[in-house]
């Protein structure tokens, strides 16, 4: 499969705000804290045109709940990439006009015959916990790009050079930059420690 990556577009935070509101609504009872992650959540980068959002909720017993209020709600479960990353569970938004009918409500077998296609996809939701490394890495990754113009060079690079390939599937192309965002995540923890708190 090929992975496109588009320029950014200035209306990417518009459409993250829409769903957040969405999902916020969705989930009161559970009251999520909702981010917008991944390249559209920084300004400048060339991106897949996918929204990334991350569902950080405070308890446990709280995953199951949204998990089901998602499935309910028409967001693709993939429970297979559950084994790949226990901590937090994925879903697809698909885009308007895509027939819903195509795809399963929850993905349990393997994902790249029943996965919906990137250009039906309109948006990723990761859901995690508050305190889950998933969570303060991704946080510390585009909070580090988004502040550090050298870095957002060096990825946007990295990004059009991948997409001149052929990819198996999006986990493959995602293995292919965990060596830099791995490098970013440490350099953004170590700025971080060294940054004086007030109390």
């Amino acid at each position: 499969m090929e992975i496109t990556v588009t320029s950014y577009n200035q209306g990417w935070p518009l459409l993250f705000q829409s769903e957040q509101e969405q999902l916020d609504q969705l989930l009161k009872d559970v009251h999520p804290t909702i981010e917008h992650i991944g390249s559209t959540s920084i300004p400048g980068l060339l991106a897949k045109p996918i929204i990334d959002m991350m569902i950080g909720l405070k308890r446990p017993e709280e995953m199951e709940l949204a998990t089901e209020a998602l499935v309910q709600a028409g967001y693709i479960y993939v429970e297979s990439f559950n084994a790949i990353i226990p901590e937090r569970r994925f879903f697809i938004a698909l885009k308007d006009g895509v027939f819903r009918e195509d795809y399963p409500n929850i993905i349990t077998k393997d994902p790249d015959i029943h996965i919906p296609s990137h250009t039906h996809r309109f948006a990723h939701i990761h859901l995690t916990l508050m305190d889950s490394p998933f969570w303060t890495d991704h946080l510390a990754f585009r909070n580090y790009l988004r502040t550090n113009e050298e870095a957002r060079h060096d990825y946007a690079a990295l990004k059009e050079e991948l997409s001149a390939k052929q990819w198996k599937n999006g986990n493959e192309y995602a293995k292919a930059k965990g060596a830099f965002i791995a490098d970013i995540i440490q350099k953004a923890k170590s700025a971080e420690s060294m940054t004086p708190h007030v109390s």
